[in-house]
């Protein structure tokens, strides 16, 4: 894939003190370059033979019947590319959905979708849709590949049923001009999700299915990743247990004072909801 990830370089350098801002964009470009996605994944993952190792671990193929990847967020094009490439015919089966399509995003064995941020839109939607279709199929010899990026809540998203898009869409757009922070508003988005909040997670569970989740996030106040190919527990996205609660989103909507702003089947589902929902 392309290094070079400053675009206006040229632009950049037409003015002022060319010479002094050439080695600090070369610096920039270098240091995006080594952060890249596709560069960090394509750096830690192999497959040798039947063998597939994802930095610290690895996993046999031949036990595997069929591979299957789930990716959303505005890094996932090029999380998948890795993967796309690496594993090709192993693939059975891919899914990745995008805020933004670019031009090299082509893939051989993954079916790309164009979904919303920071609201979710019918692309999400269909998307999440074709996801759930996907995980019907699954079973105990299964192994699904889940690469996940910011914006991976709306970008893969679809409503609890009873509830709409509309509804879901309105809901984020009100959590999100409240003042909450990214957790209180996911808080409120995932419990009313069939995907979110590891909803999706717990659908390929019943399957018996086996799961690696690749988490790429720009997020504050979160501890720094030092090892990226070293597993650790992680607590959101839709492959992964949820760490906020239902009483975390009823007190992000009592704080901000916007339960006559939130659609009514929204307020009717928190209104009677317990822990077991």
């Amino acid at each position: 894939m392309d290094m070079k990830k400053i675009k206006n370089e040229e632009a950049l350098l037409s003015t002022g003190d060319v010479e002094s801002r050439k080695i600090v964009l070369d610096i920039l470009d270098n240091t995006l370059a080594r952060m890249d996605s596709y560069n960090v994944l394509k750096g830690m993952t192999s497959l040798k033979g039947k063998i597939l190792t994802i930095g610290e671990k690895s996993w046999d193929l031949t036990e595997k019947k069929n591979i299957y990847l789930i990716g959303a967020g505005k890094a996932a094009n090029a999380m998948a590319k890795v993967f796309d490439e690496i594993l090709g015919e192993e693939l059975a089966d891919g899914i990745v959905v995008v805020k933004i399509v670019e031009e090299k995003d082509k893939y051989e064995h993954v079916r790309l979708f164009q979904g919303g941020h920071p609201l979710p839109n019918e692309g999400s939607y269909q998307a999440s849709l074709e996801v759930l279709k996907m995980v019907e199929k699954m079973n105990e010899d299964a192994l699904v590949i889940g690469l996940m990026s910011g914006g991976n809540s709306a970008l893969l998203s679809c409503p609890m049923e009873g509830i709409t898009l509309e509804d879901e869409m309105q809901t984020r757009d009100v959590m999100l001009k409240s003042g909450a922070n990214v957790v209180e508003v996911n808080a409120v988005c995932r419990h009313i999700s069939r995907v979110n909040g590891g909803r999706l997670a717990q659908a390929i569970e019943r399957k018996g299915a086996e799961m690696i989740c690749i988490l790429i996030m720009d997020a504050l106040g979160f501890q720094a990743t030092e090892h990226p190919g070293r597993p650790r527990e992680f607590g959101f996205t839709q492959m992964a247990p949820d760490a906020t609660t239902l009483e975390d989103a009823k007190d992000a909507i009592k704080n901000y004072n916007v339960a006559d702003k939130l659609p009514p089947k929204v307020m009717e589902f928190y209104q009677n909801c317990t822990e077991e929902d």
